[in-house]
């Protein structure tokens, strides 16, 4: 095992990297929490064991990036040009996507159209990894875009039928939405250890 690193001796590129990955990874289990809430509501008992695992999931996420979190903290944080666009992008996007999401919500509360509104974040969800790809260059972007997507598409259209209740709306919307934050939030969690090791840190 490598010895424990001080502050100074940790890599610039090491210490860019990780503050760009830990709060996405903590921001995952959140996301996979706000999903899968929906699937007991929805589909009774099987409904409850999916939510149960995929909490249990959660949690282990927002576990293991909160150890990752307490580990960057060691290091002093850099920034490079490339690193500072990154983040003025990100943040551009999110603040966009943000505005953008809270308008639509109350034009659908405002004209009684509720059951879209998780089928709507579910497709913004998707579009935001599309446009996230092309900022941070990680291909995996583009793999997960697809699961909200094709859920949001598929919640939609059992929106418009007059016998399903919002909560299978939002249980449909919700598969690709877990399903995408939990792949997510594996690939950010098992990178952050890996880039720790390239670099000569010791992981957490």
């Amino acid at each position: 095992m490598n010895a424990e690193v001080t502050t100074d001796e940790a890599p610039r590129t090491y210490r860019e990297a990780a503050q760009q990955i830990v709060p996405f990874g903590i921001l995952m289990g959140l996301f996979t929490i706000a999903y899968s809430l929906w699937f007991g509501a929805a589909w009774g008992a099987a409904g409850w064991i999916l939510t149960i695992v995929m909490l249990a999931v959660a949690f282990y996420l927002l576990w293991k990036n909160y150890k990752h979190l307490q580990h960057l903290r060691r290091f002093k944080l850099y920034r490079s040009q490339e690193g500072r666009r990154i983040s003025q992008s990100m943040g551009l996007l999110i603040g966009i996507g943000s505005a953008i999401a809270v308008i639509v919500i109350v034009m659908l509360i405002s004209y009684e159209l509720v059951h879209f509104i998780l089928p709507f974040l579910s497709l913004m969800v998707g579009v935001h990894f599309i446009q996230q790809a092309s900022i941070t260059t990680r291909k995996i972007d583009y793999l997960v875009a697809p699961l909200p997507i094709i859920s949001s598409c598929i919640a939609s259209y059992y929106a418009f039928q007059a016998d399903t209740t919002w909560m299978m709306v939002f249980a449909i919307a919700g598969i690709g939405g877990a399903a995408a934050s939990v792949i997510y939030g594996f690939y950010l969690t098992m990178r952050y250890r890996k880039l720790a090791e390239e670099s000569g840190v010791e992981a957490p």
